[in-house]
């Protein structure tokens, strides 16, 4: 499986890198734009999505923010992978988010751990 995070930080990053088991491809992408980058030239089975990059919390849903990778995804349907996970702890952002991709499940990074059953039946972990 091949999944792509976006995140801005690298201590996150790091966590994904241990979370994910080995066996899966796992591409990182720190701005929004290189995750469009990415979603132009691979298919993903997976995305983990963070709404708030460039170290700013509560940022606005603008083009720096994953808001804008969402805004892709909806637009260009056919580069959606299967499974697309908001991890985003910014409530109002993670919305917007859902609200563009209402097929993504919304899984705040804080509670990850907790909802390993659900990342197992994805068939990520």
């Amino acid at each position: 499986m091949r999944i792509l995070v976006l995140d801005d930080s690298k201590e996150r990053m790091k966590h994904f890198g241990l979370l994910i088991p080995s066996k899966h491809e796992l591409w990182y992408a720190y701005e929004s734009q290189d995750a469009i980058d990415l979603l132009d030239t691979l298919k993903f089975d997976a995305v983990f999505l963070d709404h708030d990059l460039n170290h700013l919390a509560f940022a606005p849903s603008d083009e720096k923010s994953g808001y804008a990778v969402a805004c892709y995804l909806e637009e260009y349907q056919e580069r959606q992978p299967e499974f697309i996970i908001i991890h985003s702890l910014n409530p109002i952002g993670a919305r917007k988010m859902n609200q563009a991709l209402p097929e993504a499940v919304h899984l705040p990074f804080v509670w990850m751990g907790y909802h390993n059953h659900k990342l197992e039946r994805m068939g990520i972990l």
